[in-house]
């Protein structure tokens, strides 16, 4: 800069990394998803194109480790841009009944709006930022709550198995080590 030394690399990263931008894309995605505000096609092809922005933000790192067994577009491959559509289209019935709750009052269903928002905030959306567009757009929730509430049901569902077999497979290493321990122990 003028008067002072450039920035190193490691502070342009540190800067750069700072900066929410794949929250701000995914939450202005979700935003423009439910609002109908642009053709699907073209919202496709546009996540395609930042893809691999997204892949190598800090949002990626963490989903990656928030639920690393899980298919999301975090780990990249082939498959990451429909996991990227897919995790979106929930988000977006996630983002929907919030709104309903939060910002229309409607009566809560079987989700919690805390917990929705909290789902929300850590896949990456920013709630506010969501909520003030859908506001200033003139969004009005549609008769789709239903349909909502079978996609984060199916969701949930899904998420509760990776749990059950993640303990699983914890629970069948610490048996295999011990078996492994006392067949050397018994060998000596």
């Amino acid at each position: 800069g003028l008067g002072q030394s450039p920035l190193s690399s490691s502070e342009t990263k540190a800067l750069v990394s700072s900066i929410p931008c794949a929250e701000v894309a995914l939450t202005d995605a979700a935003v423009l998803l439910i609002a109908g505000s642009v053709p699907t096609r073209q919202l496709e092809e546009s996540l395609a194109a930042l893809l691999p922005l997204l892949a190598q933000s800090e949002l990626a790192e963490r989903l990656k480790t928030w639920r690393p067994y899980s298919k999301s577009w975090s780990q990249g491959g082939k498959h990451a841009l429909p996991a990227l559509l897919k995790d979106l289209n929930l988000r977006c019935a996630q983002l929907r009944e919030w709104y309903r709750l939060e910002a229309k009052g409607d009566m809560q269903g079987p989700f919690e709006k805390a917990k929705l928002r909290e789902e929300l905030r850590k896949a990456g959306i920013d709630v506010e930022r969501a909520r003030r567009a859908l506001a200033e757009l003139k969004w009005e929730p549609g008769a789709d709550r239903a349909l909502d509430w079978g996609m984060m049901s199916g969701h949930a569902n899904r998420a509760t198995v990776e749990k059950v077999a993640l303990g699983t497979g914890i629970v069948a290493a610490a048996g295999i080590l011990a078996l492994g321990i006392s067949q050397a122990t018994a060998s000596q």
